[in-house]
């Protein structure tokens, strides 16, 4: 009809807002995702304010986090990444000292599979641990012990491998015992409150002979990932540009189901296209969940699919996902990055005001006769 708005209009000035548009062959190419424009002077505050966080999941008890960054570069993102996986502080084994081993394990395998479990501790009620102060202290972390004694058994049965008539011991994390002094564990619960030893407590460490010994103290301090792996708070921490999926004209029939199978996963509760029906019964389709899509151009390379789908990526905006190992939420790791972040920005600012010049004033000079 005359005056009548396209449904699926092909505008350019509708391709603003997308920084990156999927073709069949040629290679993603994110261009112009500056948002401060080179001659418009920067105003920070003006910058702030059109930061948007928006939270879209949180599950498996605050441990994962899904949220939404808008009007923000890529370099701030990633920033945030770096600050979870390298930054920001938790509590992992620094030093094991290996009392009794009779297993086929060596120290060094042990120390390895206890140096990557997960202890449930705070990390914010601790200090860093200089190299001339002793392990044992509780300002600087929280000592665990484990001790499996042997059991007598038949001569015949003690060097066989695999025996069906023998029990073998499995050492999970719940074995992690406070030490055996009586003060220890009354002077840890006044410092940070009940302290549970492991995030899991079914993580296997070894499995023993019951004739076999083992006994080690485990002294769990605070680290930071950039100086081992095991201090890293998070076991997952990306981003990627949100994707959006355009319909360029109407999809019926056949059509639309070749279309919803052009998508991976594309069923039940993760369909990015989905096949509705109309009041007279039309097949159509429709995009339901444009967030999903990760990438699959199959739709692209079908002759009679590709001029009726637009496969682009939205500028300055992101999907964040954070998977916590478990000693804190996700949410607060997100909120000791940023203050990070704050903190190093705030350190910059001071150099830079130490030792910048002061600006040169105007002087009109005026001639002498």
């Amino acid at each position: 009809m005359p005056g009548e708005q396209p449904r699926y209009p092909r505008r350019e000035e509708e391709n603003q807002h997308l920084c990156c548009i999927l073709t069949r062959n040629k290679p993603a190419v994110f261009t112009d995702v500056d948002s401060v424009h080179p001659l418009i002077p920067f105003e920070f505050s003006h910058y702030t304010e059109r930061m948007t966080i928006c939270i879209h999941a949180m599950r498996e008890q605050g441990l994962f986090l899904e949220f939404d960054v808008f009007n923000v570069e890529p370099f701030v993102i990633n920033a945030l990444r770096r600050a979870l996986l390298a930054e920001v502080p938790s509590m992992a084994p620094a030093e094991i000292r290996m009392q009794q081993n009779s297993t086929i394990l060596s120290d060094d395998m042990i120390g390895h599979r206890v140096g990557m479990v997960p202890f449930r501790a705070d990390p914010r009620c601790f200090k860093f641990r200089p190299a001339d102060k002793k392990p044992d202290s509780l300002d600087y972390g929280i000592l665990f012990e484990l001790q499996v004694e042997p059991k007598k058994v038949a001569r015949s049965t003690r060097h066989v491998p695999v025996n069906p008539k023998v029990d073998m011991v499995k050492l999970y994390s719940t074995d992690f015992k406070f030490p055996r002094e009586s003060s220890y564990p009354q002077d840890l619960m006044e410092k940070v409150g009940p302290v549970h030893n492991t995030v899991e407590d079914r993580i296997l460490v070894a499995t023993l002979h019951p004739a076999q010994e083992l006994e080690f103290r485990v002294f769990v301090a605070k680290g930071i990932g950039k100086d081992h792996a095991k201090f890293s708070p998070v076991s997952t921490a990306f981003y990627r540009a949100k994707p959006e999926i355009r319909l360029l004209r109407d999809v019926n029939g056949e059509e639309a189901h070749r279309l919803r199978e052009c998508f991976v996963n594309n069923k039940g509760d993760k369909a990015i296209i989905e096949v509705v029906k109309d009041q007279s019964g039309r097949e159509s389709a429709v995009v339901k969940n444009d967030r999903l899509y990760t990438g699959c151009r199959k739709v692209l390379c079908d002759s009679t699919l590709s001029d009726a789908v637009k496969i682009g990526f939205r500028k300055n905006e992101f999907i964040f996902e954070v998977e916590s190992v478990g000693a804190l939420p996700s949410t607060v790791l997100v909120k000791e990055a940023l203050t990070i972040l704050k903190n190093r920005c705030e350190y910059h600012l001071l150099k830079l005001a130490r030792f910048r010049a002061p600006i040169p004033s105007v002087v009109k000079m005026e001639e002498h006769s």
